[in-house]
């Protein structure tokens, strides 16, 4: 097996083995990207014993920078849908619209194949780092922990308890007055 036939895998997907034994199938399965045919790898997990493969293309993998097995960002470990809804607020030349149809799929890889030999880089390889990195990070709102802050108000959660206490003991109420009006049962003087 040469380089350029080994599969674009994250460290996540591989198994903590210096060495890993794979199995290749050649035109194994279709891609969930392109839905082309490629070569399918498959390896055991050594810590689950469980059998991972191969899910996209090794092309579409390099030119959207994915991992071929989960299909999540190699840089950002992010799922590439969430990726390109990011990165399509930063730049809007990354190209992140999918083909209507399989002719339109093969163009797109095709051009961006042919993009990647004459560049050397990808659509994805053009971001600016810090921009994508900082809109992917969560903001946590830390001032709610810092003492001496001021709590939040907490006679709004009162106001509404009383509201509903109010209204059980009005309906407590109405029931009791339904059970007095019910009329009794007739006695019998017959046993």
């Amino acid at each position: 097996m040469s380089r350029t036939e080994y599969p674009m895998i994250c460290n996540d997907c591989l198994p903590k083995e210096k060495y890993i034994k794979m199995v290749r199938c050649r035109k194994g399965a279709a891609c969930k990207l392109c839905e082309r045919p490629f070569d399918v790898y498959r390896w055991h997990m050594a810590d689950s014993n469980r059998q991972k493969k191969t899910e996209i293309c090794l092309d579409c993998a390099k030119t959207k920078n994915l991992c071929q097995c989960c299909v999540m960002d190699l840089e950002f470990n992010i799922p590439y849908y969430v990726r390109d809804a990011a990165l399509a607020q930063v730049n809007a030349e990354v190209t992140t619209t999918s083909a209507v149809d399989a002719k339109n799929t093969r163009w797109m890889l095709d051009s961006a194949k042919e993009r990647l030999a004459i560049e050397g880089k990808s659509d994805f390889d053009k971001i600016d780092q810090e921009k994508a990195a900082n809109l992917l990070i969560k903001k946590h709102n830390y001032q709610s922990n810092v003492p001496g802050m001021p709590k939040r108000d907490v006679t709004k959660k009162e106001d509404s308890n009383l509201k509903e206490k109010e209204k059980n003991e009005t309906n407590s109420k109405v029931k009791k007055a339904y059970v007095e009006k019910k009329p009794k049962k007739h006695q019998s003087f017959l046993k």
